[in-house]
């Protein structure tokens, strides 16, 4: 039997806490996989478990809740009738895609919704827009998306 967890350390007072990963598990009932990753502390198996925000909100209070990431853009110079935007992002951190899109768009939200009941974004693969950001997911922005975006987006 085995328990993996990962080692959080607090900034402010130095104490540790353990987020249990898994607890009491048989060896043989792990992927051999993932139990061999576990065991050479394989940075992204860490990562995807340590970016579990809802998980660990459930189990921790004092989880960071403004998660920072960083937005980078491909200028085009071309004005066409549509846009299509591919996000990666491995790790869940808990961001949505309406809030992801009013950033890249530099809009708010409202516009973003907006655009969304207009029937403006299509999204592969179809999720809401209310949704969490998953990796390789693909928005295209169709119709009129100009009126609603500022000038020096383009």
């Amino acid at each position: 039997m085995i328990d993996i967890w990962l080692i959080y350390k607090c900034l402010h007072c130095e104490s540790t806490w353990n987020y249990p990963i898994l607890s009491r598990v048989h060896v043989n009932r792990i992927d051999p996989i993932l139990h061999q990753k576990f065991m050479n502390n394989d940075q992204e198996t860490i990562w995807y478990y340590a970016f579990q925000i809802n998980k660990l909100r459930k189990l921790c209070d004092a989880v960071k809740k403004d998660i920072q990431y960083e937005l980078i853009k491909e200028k085009s110079n071309l004005i066409s009738s549509e846009m299509t935007v591919r996000i990666c992002c491995k790790y869940d951190f808990g961001l949505r895609i309406d809030k992801l899109l009013a950033e890249i768009l530099n809009i708010s939200r409202s516009k973003v919704n907006t655009m969304a009941k207009e029937k403006m974004f299509l999204l592969n693969p179809n999720v809401p827009i209310s949704d969490k950001v998953i990796d390789n997911l693909q928005v295209t922005v169709k119709g009129n998306w100009h009126e609603y975006v500022s000038p020096s987006l383009f």
